[in-house]
């Protein structure tokens, strides 16, 4: 697993629904030693194995306005604790003058 993803500059994931999201904190979470990087793989201190959690913002369940799953804050903080970061696509609020309210509330999950 560590050498295929050690020859790219930058790892991003896409979790598309919550219990995939689940899993990318899982993975990114402290291991048994509370390091944010262990050896292995499976879960737990793989910190170093992710840059970038890319949050979709036009598929969610409200029309196409917000995430596929509500945004946790026990998701977030886990994402950030490990040192990865996220990005946003915000193409469609963009496009969609309707969709900026929704947009600028998911920001605000982020804020709080």
């Amino acid at each position: 697993q560590r050498r295929v993803l050690g020859g790219y500059d930058l790892v991003s994931l896409q979790p598309m629904n919550e219990p995939s999201m689940r899993c990318v904190c899982e993975l990114l979470s402290p291991g048994p030693d509370g390091s944010a990087s262990s050896e292995g793989g499976g879960g737990g201190g793989n910190a170093d194995l992710v840059d970038v959690v890319t949050v979709e913002y036009a598929t969610g369940p409200r029309g196409g306005s917000g995430p596929p799953y509500r945004l946790r804050g026990e998701y977030l903080a886990g994402v950030l604790a490990a040192g990865a970061t996220f990005e946003v696509n915000y193409a469609a609020a963009v496009l969609d003058p309707r969709r900026r309210q929704g947009f600028v509330r998911t920001l605000g999950e982020f804020a709080s």
